[in-house]
């Protein structure tokens, strides 16, 4: 298995967890010093990823019990032993995303006092534990609830959501930008989409469903993880800025759909564009064209 390209660096995922279960030793200890490295280089992926759940609700002072209880979570033999035993085996870094988002989320329920599952997403958590194909079913139809749910809300309402929670990490400014809205509104939004929409269906606690790779892209410009994390705020400053925020607001939330953690694929956007699979598609490719071309002028590609 070749090196993890993503944001936790140039470094051998596979050879360090290794070391740390000790795999290649009969009967040996685990191995202290790779968990320390381990921990080093996964604590500012983790960080990032709690705190793009827990700071829209102005709960950042728990990005650090987060972070920490992510890392006694991952530095467990017998959890990251789940993640070096799955057939097929995600991406390490994805893996790790998902184990902290989860513990994230488990966080803000505790905080928020968020009410019980309704009747419409009961039936999703029934998997039995340990049942690795059931979280998977379970992630999947979260996943179509979720669309279903922020669907029925203003497009220019859909396009705070996913602009928020996109791979290219655009700005406050940049949705206030887009919409031709304030900063305060984009706030004031992003609370009431949570309230009509998350709080009614809190993403599930199903037993294994951490250790499932999210659906989809998670970038449109291959090789992007690879980048150091300063080259990868300026090509998405790039992306939002150049390429995306000239194009009509149907355009745009096609493009935020697709790279957000939902992954909405376009025969699920048309419906809510009002637009034909071919239109939607041909927006896509253009904008993925653009993006292509520019970072290659800019070196992005290095």
């Amino acid at each position: 298995m070749p090196s993890c390209e993503c944001q936790l660096g140039q470094f051998d995922c596979e050879s360090l967890v290794r070391q740390f279960l000790a795999v290649d030793r009969d009967g040996g200890g685990l191995d202290q010093e790779a968990m320390g490295k381990l921990i080093e280089k996964l604590e500012p992926n983790v960080r990032l990823a709690v705190s793009r759940i827990l700071r829209p609700f102005g709960l950042g002072r728990l990005v650090d019990d987060a972070v920490q209880e992510t890392l006694l979570k991952l530095c467990r033999p017998e959890k990251t032993r789940t993640w070096w035993e799955a057939s097929p085996r995600p991406r390490f870094c994805v893996w790790v995303y998902v184990v902290a988002a989860n513990t994230a989320r488990d966080l803000l329920r505790k905080e928020t006092g968020g009410p019980e599952i309704v009747a419409d997403c009961s039936h999703i958590a029934a998997d039995e534990p340990g049942d690795e194909q059931g979280a998977g079913d379970a992630r999947r139809q979260l996943r179509g609830l979720i669309i279903r749910r922020l669907a029925q809300l203003p497009v220019d309402w859909q396009l705070v959501f996913y602009m928020r929670f996109a791979y290219t990490e655009p700005s406050t400014a940049e949705v206030a930008s887009a919409l031709g809205v304030s900063e305060e509104t984009v706030f004031y939004r992003l609370r009431e989409i949570k309230k009509r929409v998350a709080r009614h269906c809190p993403l599930l606690s199903v037993p294994g469903i951490e250790d499932q790779a999210p659906v989809g892209r998670l970038h449109p410009f291959p090789g992007f993880d690879t980048l150091p994390r300063a080259k990868q705020a300026a090509v998405n400053l790039s992306i939002n800025g150049k390429v995306l925020a000239p194009r009509p607001l149907p355009e745009k939330l096609a493009f935020y759909m697709r790279y957000s953690p939902l992954a909405v694929e376009v025969h699920e956007m048309a419906p809510i564009l009002q637009e034909t699979q071919d239109r939607v598609n041909q927006w896509l490719v253009a904008m993925e064209g653009e993006i292509r071309a520019l970072c290659v002028g800019e070196g992005c590609d290095a």
